[in-house]
């Protein structure tokens, strides 16, 4: 997860889709931008839209996010200490997530922790995962694209 330097919340990776680019394209780029780290195979772990998701930045622009999640177990790169966008950059143990998790992403991380307490066998593997939020920031909405990297 990222320690975001607007908001000081953990959080998921964003940027934006290219023009002429897919979303899993998009995923994979984002990942390698913001955390070094080379995405191999993505699985669809759900999308995610409501009311829930209006968020308002510190900026004070107002979105609703929809989140597209997928599940990455093949990857390769080592980990980035921060970014531009980051103070720092860090995997957790799936039962000790922090709780300053930023809004737009606490349920899709209850989705990403209980799909792994439904993967059979592998569930104490797990230490943790990236999200990559892609944000197309046009009016009030944006579509947010989202990557859990697992390490066994």
């Amino acid at each position: 997860m990222q320690k975001r330097r607007d908001n000081h919340c953990w959080a998921m990776h964003g940027g934006g889709v290219e023009i002429g680019e897919t979303v899993e394209e998009t995923a994979k780029r984002e990942l390698l931008e913001e955390t070094g780290l080379i995405a191999n195979d993505l699985e669809l772990l759900g999308v995610f839209s409501g009311e829930d998701r209006l968020y308002t930045y510190p900026n004070g622009d107002e979105v609703y996010t929809i989140g597209i999640v997928y599940v990455c177990r093949d990857f390769s790169g080592d980990l980035l200490s921060q970014t531009d966008e980051t103070t720092e950059l860090k995997w957790f143990n799936i039962d000790e997530l922090p709780d300053d998790i930023f809004p737009p992403n606490k349920k899709p991380l209850k989705a990403f922790v209980d799909y792994i307490n439904r993967t059979k066998g592998y569930r104490q593997h797990f230490k943790c995962f990236i999200r990559l939020a892609l944000a197309d920031y046009l009016s009030k909405f944006s579509l947010e694209l989202k990557i859990m990297v697992l390490s066994l």
